[in-house]
């Protein structure tokens, strides 16, 4: 399938990947977007988009901190997350947030962690305490929009319906712009730049997941140690074929 034929599916106004771009340009053309489907009085059942930004550019010269990225990135989504709310489709509509790469970021608690958000006049407050898979996630949508499962993957995925309440809370939000500076920029000559002029950052997952946390981390966090790889899934417990 060509661009071309992708054509009537895809945006011609959203950006595209290219982290010279800041995500509010995303936002805006997003909300613009939402603003036509409010005065048609129809939307799509189903949008897919990036935000980009939190993939950052490292510690490349000339271009926005980790932090300036992720405080754009925030911001724009919490943008997008206003203006549905105050839109006529607040009352009928989920999003789903999630990373892109949910094993490449390991934490203190277990390497396959990331961060997930659903988000709707429906959805129960507070934090949830128990696995939530990406395809628990394509099986959730599946149900909302009335399809048959599409893999085996979704097909045994874990319901999300303890997410949602019965009652909707209409309230609209109102975006936090962040503290952080959102025009920062790496300084040249660093060992950080040096290094980050190496990565290739023209597209999604060109990048060494390994070297780019470990200077995410040396930029970040400074002398503190780098954490090691933890898991907690009883499959690494074991030697593959044997177990001890």
């Amino acid at each position: 399938m060509t661009q071309r034929e992708l054509a009537p599916d895809v945006s011609p106004t959203y950006p595209a990947f290219d982290l010279k771009i800041p995500d509010q340009a995303r936002a805006d053309a997003w909300i613009a977007e939402l603003q036509q489907f409010v005065r048609e009085g129809k939307m799509p059942q189903l949008e897919i988009m990036h935000l980009p930004g939190d993939h950052t550019a490292g510690g490349r010269a000339g271009y926005p901190t980790p932090r300036a990225y992720m405080a754009d990135n925030d911001l724009a989504l919490s943008r997008i997350v206003e203006a549905l709310s105050r839109s006529p489709y607040w009352k009928d509509t989920v999003v789903f947030v999630l990373e892109d790469d949910s094993q490449a970021g390991p934490d203190h608690v277990d390497s396959h962690r990331s961060p997930f958000f659903a988000i709707s006049a429906y959805n129960r407050p507070g934090t949830i305490h128990r696995f939530v898979n990406t395809t628990d996630v394509v099986a959730a949508i599946e149900d909302i929009l009335g399809l048959d499962r599409l893999s085996k993957f979704d097909y045994f995925s874990r319901s999300l319906a303890d997410l949602f309440a019965k009652t909707p809370d209409l309230s609209p939000w109102t975006a936090i712009v962040p503290e952080a500076s959102r025009t920062e920029t790496n300084p040249p000559a660093t060992p950080a730049a040096k290094v980050s002029e190496k990565l290739d950052f023209s597209a999604p997952d060109r990048v060494n997941d390994s070297t780019f946390n470990q200077l995410l981390w040396s930029m970040l966090k400074g002398e503190e140690p780098y954490p090691p790889v933890a898991a907690r899934a009883p499959l690494h417990l074991y030697q593959i074929g044997r177990p001890d």
